[in-house]
């Protein structure tokens, strides 16, 4: 019973050193990651790739925002998120109290993400499909950004990620960011 007990604790030390082990690699990589917004759609394309994808549509609203550089840090925190922790938990096994917990940890803050109605997908048509999308199958659609990740509330703090699920490829596709889209007001 004691054999049984300290190979209990020892697996739970084991586990515990692993998660700091695997926050200080993260650390680590944050430190290295590119501090420009010129430099992000490279840097999404060779980190974050497969699980994530930044649609053509938007880089060009990346370009085309005014960006200080702490907004710029929440929007690279908030693509890591999206293609790592929120994607494990969408597609892999990651628990939602376990997505939170991590979330806190590397981030020290936490991302909400949401549906967005069909009366401001409808309404707004022109901001929220995108338009050429192929498939894996080969089929060419237009496709909704149907979700949004939000973040921050103040203008030079706020952040929205605008995207749909690719299931077929188990990937995010990002089709807006870093501005709030219209939406309908009850």
């Amino acid at each position: 019973e004691q054999q049984q007990q300290s190979a209990r604790v020892k697996a739970m030390w084991e586990e515990k050193l692993a998660e700091k082990e695997s926050y200080i690699h993260f650390l680590q990589e944050r430190m290295l990651r590119p501090r420009t917004k010129k430099e992000l759609p490279t840097w999404a394309e060779n980190e974050l790739s497969p699980h994530l994808l930044l649609h053509p549509r938007a880089v060009t609203a990346l370009e085309d925002a005014s960006i200080n550089a702490d907004r710029l840090e929440l929007i690279y925190d908030a693509l890591e998120y999206l293609a790592t922790d929120y994607w494990e938990n969408r597609y892999g096994d990651l628990t939602e109290e376990e997505l939170l917990n991590r979330t806190a940890l590397k981030y020290q803050r936490g991302f909400t993400v949401t549906p967005n109605s069909d009366s401001s997908i409808a309404a707004f048509a022109n901001q929220y499909k995108l338009p050429g999308y192929c498939t894996k199958g080969g089929a060419v659609v237009n496709r909704a950004m149907d979700y949004h990740l939000k973040a921050g509330n103040k203008t030079e703090h706020l952040v929205r990620i605008y995207f749909f699920f690719d299931d077929e490829r188990r990937q995010i596709v990002v089709g807006s960011l870093p501005e709030h889209l219209d939406t309908v007001r009850f």
